[in-house]
């Protein structure tokens, strides 16, 4: 088969391939919407996009590291396969036109190259904005009592909420791309930094969620999820590293647990495989603490058990997800340090 990308890419069925990967996109016309295929995050039905754009479709995570392209790199990093398999897997053809494949390729390198460069620049320049206008003293400084009372309702107090520079937002305008509307909602707001105490993202929390399993947006898009630490300044060591899904897990379990120790909560279940290199030196002292499988996330333990065996910690299982269960126990620094001696090693 001689090779031709364009006839490729007029053979190759996009939506169908997300489908097969596991996602259901929404939407009609020329843009559609679903949880991200490739690196998961149940909780975020607007994680991934497909639209039709110039002559061919093409898709983007705006929450992982997982990038952008056409159905030829979606199929490559779906199935893990090289730019020759995939497209021989799209028409279900040997290609042997080697010197066309090999040119097509290497375009296709140096615009994705330049492209990367391009969006690196665009997402520092975002944060750049967002640190020198300090949003995140904005919201703190102009919560209401309302949302003070929230994160008190959420287990942390006036005084953490200080802390951590926690705040609100009255009205928050977020578009769901599912209904292609415009939505407002008061939000509470979790800036999340890192090891430089650098301000690397602001997270809204939607109080009025028109999909209540889609509750987070970020105060700028475009850029990406960084780990909340529960104290920056330790990066992702301590005497023990406790780890979990989400912000207010993670400062839930720190305000009942060793000032030495630390608590990180990442983005979505899937986001626990980027934080695997830099908890490898820690090792037997990080203890993963997964939510509870659901029919919505049934993969939660398992994900959670890959990143301890990872790192060579251990995981603990518990009945309820971890703030809600150290509020419901009073749980203090001695139960969680129980709790830990009793963690299933990996």
């Amino acid at each position: 088969m001689k090779f031709d990308v364009i006839s490729i890419l007029e053979k190759s069925d996009l939506l169908a391939y997300v489908e097969r990967a596991g996602s259901t996109p929404r939407g009609n016309g020329g843009r559609y919407s679903c949880v991200c295929p490739l690196h998961g995050g149940a909780d975020n039905p607007t994680a991934f996009s497909i639209y039709y754009e110039g002559d061919r479709w093409k898709w983007h995570c705006f929450t992982g590291d997982c990038g952008s392209g056409d159905a030829i790199s979606f199929v490559q990093k779906w199935l893990g396969k090289d730019f020759k398999s995939a497209c021989e897997w799209i028409t279900g053809a040997q290609i042997e036109d080697a010197e066309g494949m090999k040119a097509s390729a290497a375009a296709r390198l140096e615009a994705a190259k330049i492209e990367r460069i391009a969006a690196q620049k665009r997402e520092e320049a975002r944060r750049k904005e967002l640190q020198v206008a300090e949003r995140h003293l904005f919201y703190h400084n102009n919560r209401t009592q309302f949302h003070k009372d929230a994160w008190t309702q959420a287990g942390i107090d006036e005084g953490m909420q200080d802390f951590w520079t926690l705040g609100g937002c009255e009205d928050f305008t977020y578009y769901n791309k599912e209904t292609e509307k415009y939505y407002h909602t008061p939000t509470m707001t979790i800036p999340i930094f890192n090891e430089e105490n650098e301000l690397m993202t602001i997270q809204h929390r939607l109080m009025n969620p028109i999909n209540p399993k889609d509750k987070y947006r970020p105060d700028v898009t475009g850029l990406h999820f960084h780990p909340f630490l529960a104290v920056p300044a330790m990066g992702f060591d301590g005497d023990l590293v406790w780890v979990m899904e989400g912000a207010k897990k993670a400062m839930v379990t720190w305000i009942r647990s060793n000032p030495n120790w630390q608590c990180i909560g990442v983005m979505a279940q899937l986001e626990f495989r980027n934080v695997q290199e830099r908890l490898k030196p820690v090792g037997r002292r990080v203890i993963v603490v997964p939510d509870p499988n659901s029919e919505r996330n049934p993969n939660a333990f398992r994900l959670g058990y890959e990143l301890a065996q990872a790192v060579g910690g251990r995981v603990l299982r518990l009945p309820a997800k971890p703030d809600d269960y150290f509020m419901q126990t009073s749980a203090n620094e001695n139960d969680l340090f129980r709790l830990y001696k009793q963690a299933r090693k990996t």
